[in-house]
């Protein structure tokens, strides 16, 4: 079962043209580049300390996500995609 399909609500801000979640490359991943490392920041911040709490927190992480902040995400996949055909499938570059 995909993502999209168990969790409508998550994947609402993304365009699905493209992959969000990229099987073996971390680097080349929408989610792992950029919007996970930014969501655990504003969790933590949040300081929420009950299961409840903290799944109302990541839910309003979400809804935090702005149009502009995927593009920017975007921008960081694309300079990474870059580097990795320039080194012919290598990822051993600086981010």
């Amino acid at each position: 079962m995909t993502l999209a399909r168990t969790c409508p609500v998550i994947m609402a801000p993304f365009s699905l043209l493209f992959a969000l979640q990229t099987a073996k490359s971390p680097d080349l991943s929408m989610l792992n580049a950029g919007v996970f490392p930014w969501m655990e920041r504003q969790q933590q911040a949040s300081g929420a300390p009950t299961k409840d709490e903290t799944r109302g927190s990541v839910l309003g992480v979400w809804g935090a996500l702005q149009p502009e902040m995927r593009g920017k995400i975007g921008d960081r996949v694309r300079r990474n995609a870059t580097k990795v055909v320039e080194q012919n499938g290598g990822n051993m570059y600086h981010e």
